[in-house]
């Protein structure tokens, strides 16, 4: 059952969802408690006045950055818990025993680690926006403003502006820069979620800053070296700041994750026979 088949993947993907569905659900009311009491205390709760348009998007547009800090926290944690329901040796032998092939379960968790989260995240904020335009109809006699609409409206009149950095690009190019930017993170900590099986994103955010502080340090030592002890420049080329490159590099990065996240699924055990159990 190497061969990847899209009836057994769908249900490798429905066993999948009915063994979280507790899980995605608390995941969902918190996020949608969240982006509601937000949305709402951005708008003054305790002034029980009637509001304008203009001002409830003066409070909607003041707390956008962090609703958008939110969002990108919760997508990139969300590959950590790739396999957090197989925690005890059960459940193990339950997943190596389903009848599908290694990539068709590796997929359906992958995806359920990155497409499903951000289904989650939309639908939370739909009901948050729900939920706050009749708090604040109560609140404020009557008046309230959607922050889907607001975003909507926002976006479309973005597109009309001139925005010097991004001249020469098309919106395309910018979707798939900044999708690949929240991707490649996302795909570091699914392989996280693979090596570490306990409080697997707390173990790769410190792996993550480990590993940054090598690498930089690395980096400048080598370049005080060549500046202090030769006659050579350190020159960085122009090519690694040019925006393909930097496409190209973060699609590299994902591949290289998933691959070697697939091996380690590949090699799981319903018992640990390792030395060392992180």
């Amino acid at each position: 059952m190497e061969n990847f088949n899209i009836q057994r993947f769908g249900n490798v993907c429905s066993r999948l969802v009915m063994i979280r569905k507790q899980e995605y659900l608390r995941t969902f009311l918190e996020l949608m408690l969240v982006f509601t009491f937000l949305s709402v205390f951005a708008c003054n709760p305790f002034k029980l006045e009637a509001l304008s348009n203009e001002a409830y998007q003066l409070a909607f547009l003041n707390i956008s950055g962090l609703f958008g800090i939110i969002s990108v926290i919760y997508i990139v944690l969300g590959g950590s818990m790739i396999i957090s329901d197989l925690k005890t040796k059960q459940q193990k032998i339950d997943e190596l025993l389903l009848p599908a092939s290694n990539l068709e379960k590796f997929v359906a968790r992958a995806i359920g680690s990155t497409l499903l989260v951000v289904v989650i995240l939309v639908v939370a904020f739909f009901v948050a926006d729900l939920l706050q335009m009749l708090i604040n109809m109560l609140l404020h006699k009557g008046t309230f403003a959607s922050m889907t609409v607001m975003a909507k409206d926002t976006i479309m009149k973005t597109r009309n502006f001139d925005i010097t950095p991004y001249m020469g690009e098309s919106g395309m190019s910018i979707s798939m820069t900044m999708t690949l930017l929240i991707l490649t993170p996302n795909a570091f900590y699914i392989l996280g979620g693979m090596l570490f099986r306990k409080s697997a994103w707390l173990k790769t955010s410190l792996a993550l800053v480990l590993l940054s502080i090598i690498v930089f340090s690395l980096f400048v030592g080598y370049g005080y070296l060549v500046y202090k002890y030769t006659d050579y420049v350190v020159y960085i080329p122009e090519w690694i700041s040019n925006k393909w490159f930097s496409l190209i590099f973060n699609i590299v990065q994902i591949v290289v994750c998933y691959y070697f996240a697939y091996r380690i699924y590949c090699r799981l055990q319903a018992i640990n026979t390792r030395w060392l159990n992180i």
